[in-house]
């Protein structure tokens, strides 16, 4: 069958497909995210660049990172079954959790987190957005454009006991499938 429509936000390959990302509830704070050299050319991303993302021994468990400025291509959630999905490097099995904010439609803030299952190698990850916001109002994503992502690993978890690095790239939203005709 043909790959279901997808939609790149960002693939940190040029500028405008890039955005910084500023740290926040840690000592990074106002620091940003840096763009470098993917460093496991391998498996599911052999792209030449990905995103370093370091959270800190004295990171808050909310510490994360906001693009700034806003996303040159918004988040866009309108379409029937579809699915935000990053690509993570990460050392160690743990979460990741997208937060969508600034939505052009009069939708709520979005946030929910997804297990980053292997350590080492490049897993992607993909967050249901009909799935209702772990923050208040606690209402689904589907259905807006969103223009602000906001990335924290292993949130809900204090910082680990040295500063840990991921590798973050290939944001991407996936359409729902197509109908199928019997």
């Amino acid at each position: 069958g043909t790959l279901d429509a997808q939609q790149v936000v960002l693939d940190f390959e040029s500028a405008a497909s890039s955005r910084n990302f500023q740290y926040f509830g840690s000592s990074l704070e106002p620091k940003t995210t840096r763009v470098l050299p993917n460093p496991k050319k391998a498996g599911i991303n052999t792209s030449a660049n990905a995103m370093e993302f370091i959270k800190t021994a004295d990171a808050q468990t909310w510490a994360g990172a906001f693009s700034t400025p806003d996303l040159a291509t918004p988040i866009d959630l309108t379409k029937a079954g579809a699915q935000l999905c990053i690509k993570v490097l990460s050392r160690h099995v743990g979460n990741i959790a997208l937060k969508l904010e600034a939505p052009s439609t009069g939708g709520a803030n979005w946030i929910q987190t997804v297990k980053v299952e292997k350590a080492n190698e490049w897993v992607e990850v993909c967050l249901d957005p009909s799935l209702p916001s772990l923050e208040d109002p606690k209402k689904p994503g589907t259905g807006f454009s969103y223009g602000r992502l906001v990335i924290f690993m292993d949130f809900g978890v204090n910082g680990p006991s040295v500063a840990d690095t991921t590798f973050l790239d290939d944001v991407i939203v996936k359409a729902g499938a197509a109908p199928t005709t019997v």
